[in-house]
């Protein structure tokens, strides 16, 4: 029997098998979340055949171009903290589900009391000169009167 201690060998990886390590866990990583999406979209069949037509996901689980009242509908059967941007003359609503899946409602109408209107505002000096600048607001039946 030989007590000579064995000197571990050490084994570097060479820049191509690195990368393709880093490309193997990345498509995991993608198998894992649509494995993830497709139980969602599994789990709450009923309440997406109960919808209007899904747009083309291929981030976002997408509808696109609602009614206000589709968009209610939507956000009615998934209940949560919905998000809005004004998205030139209409609305983007989205709610984060979960950690890596979100329904957006892309370009719905704005509701029926509400028009979306360009206003002008003041931008104070800060790294730039003082100027103004023009944005889109959401404004609803009180606030017409200022539009």
């Amino acid at each position: 029997m030989n007590d000579t201690p064995q000197t571990p060998q050490v084994t570097t990886q060479t820049p191509q098998e690195i990368r393709w390590q880093e490309e193997l866990v990345k498509i995991q990583d993608q198998i894992n979340a649509k494995q993830k999406l497709h139980s969602f979209y599994i789990s709450h069949k009923a309440k997406f055949l109960s919808l209007p037509p899904l747009g083309y996901t291929y981030g976002p689980i997408d509808f696109d171009n609602l009614s206000h009242d589709d968009i209610v509908k939507v956000m009615l059967a998934f209940p949560g903290k919905w998000t809005k941007t004004i998205n030139d003359l209409r609305i983007d609503y989205r709610l984060q589900v979960e950690d890596d899946i979100t329904i957006r409602c892309y370009s719905g109408e704005p509701p029926p009391s509400c028009r979306i209107v360009e206003e002008e505002v003041k931008v104070p000096e800060t790294h730039v000169p003082a100027h103004t600048k023009k944005r889109r607001v959401l404004k609803c039946t009180g606030d017409l009167a200022d539009a």
